[in-house]
């Protein structure tokens, strides 16, 4: 009797280590599979930049996601990445004629992909991201994060420049609170474009030639 006792405790055992052996080795494949699919998440900025602003805070988002920086000059491409991003400037509160017509170019072929919008300005984006969601939309897909930058204001006939040093030091804390919050991909709501900001954007210049963008343009 004394001799099956032990030999059932000691098959306890060796159950027991068996299961914890099964459940560490499933924790490591888990463990593996996530850092895998890190390793293996895509990312890219599409930016369109005239002065040069978007084109810095797209570098700086870039750094943070080890995404790839691809200019908005080409007229359609086609892209599956893990987190798209656009990254651009307002002109009229609006988005410029070449921001516009690529997101409407664009084939987003991952529809779970994690997209944001990020906008410099010098004085206020109005609606500008809920014109960005609405075409997004069309294609069945939703802006997950979507803010604004405030940058040195830059547009001479209208405006004269801003204190230059304060701005830039407050540009500096905002870009970094927008790298951590895309980093997390965190989702937030988007303001749509009001009837107000349709009648300011009517006055837009380059709405009527349309040339405004190919002029100011920067892509290195």
């Amino acid at each position: 009797m004394t001799c099956h006792i032990k030999d059932f405790i000691m098959y306890v055992v060796i159950v027991k280590k068996a299961s914890r052996c099964s459940q560490e080795l499933e924790l490591q494949k888990q463990i593996h599979k996530h850092q895998n699919s890190q390793e293996k998440l895509m990312a890219t900025i599409f930016t369109f930049s005239s002065t040069g602003n978007s084109l810095y805070v797209s570098k700086q988002i870039a750094k943070s996601l080890k995404a790839e920086i691809s200019f908005m000059s080409q007229k359609t491409i086609e892209c599956d990445d893990d987190i798209i991003g656009f990254v651009f400037p307002t002109f009229f509160f609006e988005l410029p004629k070449t921001v516009e017509s690529f997101i409407k170019s664009i084939n987003i072929k991952n529809k779970d992909a994690y997209i944001f919008s990020v906008i410099t300005y010098g004085d206020n984006i109005f609606g500008a991201n809920g014109i960005v969601n609405k075409i997004l939309q069309s294609k069945g897909l939703n802006l997950s994060y979507n803010t604004q930058i405030k940058m040195v204001e830059n547009y001479l006939p209208m405006y004269e420049i801003n204190n230059t040093p304060s701005v830039q030091e407050q540009s500096e804390k905002e870009i970094v609170q927008v790298c951590k919050d895309i980093s997390e991909k965190t989702t937030n709501k988007v303001r749509a474009q009001s009837f107000l900001d349709k009648l300011i954007y009517l006055k837009y210049p380059a709405r009527k030639n349309g040339k405004c963008d190919s002029i100011f343009t920067v892509d290195g």
